[in-house]
């Protein structure tokens, strides 16, 4: 890529190459930043197994639809611990680096990358500033299922 950058012509060849740096330049950054986040926390596990847990500034690291099941998986980190839920809320807006406040259940004490101690929640109700999220995704299939 660099090589591409510094050279005093450019043929059309090279146009894929450089029209794609800035989108590969931000997604590493992003990934840089979000894995400096997590080996620089310094995570505990949060709460008793089946406690209720009230988190009022989670950063988003990552928010991903899952490709197992019809939701989206969002781990975040808040005081220096780390967090991961799963959820069937449309959070289709909710970016790496925003802030939500989350209120769950603790449903297991779990190893990031076997080394990161993450607190892992379900029964998840999420708000960012005033919104609070309750419309579901819409799971259902095109099958006969939804006779019965």
């Amino acid at each position: 890529m660099f090589q591409k950058l510094n050279q005093e012509t450019v043929t059309y060849k090279d146009f894929g190459f450089i029209a794609s740096s800035p989108y590969y330049y931000t997604n590493n950054k992003q990934r840089d930043e979000i894995k400096d986040a997590v080996e620089n926390s310094q995570s505990q596990h949060i709460g008793v197994i089946g406690s209720k847990v009230v988190v009022d500034n989670l950063k988003v690291l990552r928010s991903n639809y899952s490709k197992n099941f019809p939701g989206y998986v969002v781990q975040g980190i808040a005081d220096g611990n780390l967090f991961l839920f799963f959820s069937s809320y449309d959070l289709a807006d909710i970016k790496p680096f925003d802030i939500i406040s989350i209120t769950g259940r603790v449903r297991d004490h779990i190893l990031e990358k076997e080394k990161y101690p993450m607190t892992k929640l379900n029964y998840v109700s999420i708000r960012k500033g005033d919104q609070t999220y309750e419309k579901r995704l819409d799971v259902r299939t095109d099958s006969l299922s939804a006779l019965f």
